[in-house]
């Protein structure tokens, strides 16, 4: 179902000064012959913006902003932000932490000091004139940086929209639309040469990372065994073993795995009500970790040692 996903040109965004981009890493060239100059006029409007509603600085009084804490824990910073919170992600190496916001503002700040790095705002509205909320963020890893620039970062909207930003130049590096869709969740593989959409449409959909090509659209199950999900999906990870794995959970109270060569699902588990990013898997892929709305049973550990490895070689 390729015919879902249009491809747009990618947006220059302009919120870190000329003067500072020379001095952090810029994309690699492979990246950077995305950017596309001709759309600086349609988005100057939307950038001045979003430069201008979402300058922001520390509280003067941070003590009143401190947040009530039992144990020995101290809040390294606060930041007062001009929307509500809707995904938050460390970078690889923990020097950033990338905030998305209701109002479609990406805040990137160093881990460490709590400074703000770069404000990212969403190039377009929707027809009705309102902010698209940021829904989920993904840093790439890189494992081989002298192919792909680092510090690289993919958001997902409530419009269907995902794009790639060079955090700490400001630069939108790709943008794609998938239409009739919500986007509540995108996610890298281990090596940063695919990531993965889910959302409103019921479809898990998987991309080539350099060229942004739809490899996969998944949503269906095996007769008699599974059946897909039936509700909207507000989580969706890779196997951190196998990128031909893919888990993802929602409101249907079920966990689905996927096997991208056979394009269905291999196998679910029923229980947990995800509403939010809150499905994931360890490292070895043998233990699936969930969070539900539900007074009862909120943290599910699922072990599925052998399970998935099991099914996938049974087909």
């Amino acid at each position: 179902m390729s015919d879902a996903v249009e491809p747009t040109n990618p947006i220059d965004n302009k919120s870190v000064p000329e003067e500072n981009k020379e001095s952090q890493e810029n994309p690699s060239a492979s990246d950077a012959e995305n950017v596309n100059e001709n759309t600086n006029e349609s988005t100057n409007e939307n950038e001045n913006e979003n430069e201008n509603a979402n300058t922001e600085e520390a509280p003067k009084d941070e003590k009143k902003n401190v947040p009530l804490t039992t144990g020995n824990l101290i809040p390294l910073f606060v930041r007062n932000l001009p929307a509500s919170t809707l995904a938050i992600e460390f970078s690889p190496n923990d020097e950033f932490i990338a905030v998305g916001l209701t109002n479609s503002v990406i805040k990137v700040y160093q881990a460490s000091t709590g400074a703000l790095v770069s404000s990212l705002g969403h190039p377009k509205m929707n027809s009705e004139g309102y902010n698209v909320p940021c829904t989920s963020l993904s840093f790439r890893n890189v494992d081989d940086s002298g192919k792909r620039a680092k510090n690289v970062l993919i958001a997902g909207y409530a419009n269907g929209a995902t794009i790639h930003w060079h955090v700490t130049s400001g630069q939108a590096l790709q943008m794609n639309i998938e239409k009739n869709n919500q986007v509540n969740s995108v996610y890298y593989n281990k090596h940063g040469s695919l990531y993965c959409t889910a959302g409103s449409d019921l479809h898990v959909r998987v991309y080539d990372a350099a060229t942004t090509k739809l490899l996969y659209d998944v949503h269906d199950g095996k007769d008699g065994v599974t059946s897909g999900h039936s509700n909207k999906i507000f989580s969706v990870k890779f196997h951190p073993k196998d990128s031909n794995i893919l888990l993802s959970g929602g409101w249907d109270n079920t966990v689905q795995i996927w096997d991208c060569r056979v394009k269905y699902s291999v196998a679910s588990i029923y229980g947990p009500h995800i509403c939010g990013d809150a499905l994931d898997i360890n490292n070895e892929g043998d233990c699936i970790i969930t969070g539900a709305y539900s007074k009862e049973t909120p943290l599910q550990v699922i072990i599925v040692n052998g399970i998935i490895q099991f099914l996938t070689n049974d087909i």
